[in-house]
């Protein structure tokens, strides 16, 4: 998985960049569908789509949703812990959260 530099790089980015970090709960008049699109709508070129609450199989169709945004408007999509998830989806990146390492990612993808 290529590191944040990479994939920045492949973009055209110019400081300030805008990261935002998806909490759906603050807006709970809003469907994810809604919520995840309007954070595409927002300045953040980057998304980190940080929803811990979610099932898994309920978060897959989110982060594909995200992915699809992230490619029609250009930015950047990022799956929060689940690296499985972000490959399997074809996100930009992981974040891996503290209690991670970057073992876990080469447990997914393989060594260096």
């Amino acid at each position: 998985m290529p590191t944040l530099d990479t994939i920045l790089g492949s973009h055209s980015f110019h400081p300030p960049i805008w990261y935002g970090i998806s909490n759906r709960l603050l807006f709970p008049r809003l469907s994810p569908y809604a919520y995840l699109e309007a954070l595409f709508t927002t300045s953040a070129q980057i998304i980190q789509w940080r929803e811990k609450d979610l099932p898994r199989d309920e978060n897959v169709l989110y982060v594909k949703e995200g992915v699809r945004l992230a490619r029609l408007s250009g930015k950047v999509f990022l799956v929060n812990s689940d690296t499985e998830l972000a490959l399997e989806a074809g996100a930009d990146g992981v974040h891996l959260t503290s209690a991670q390492d970057v073992s876990s990612v080469y447990e997914v993808v393989g060594s260096p």
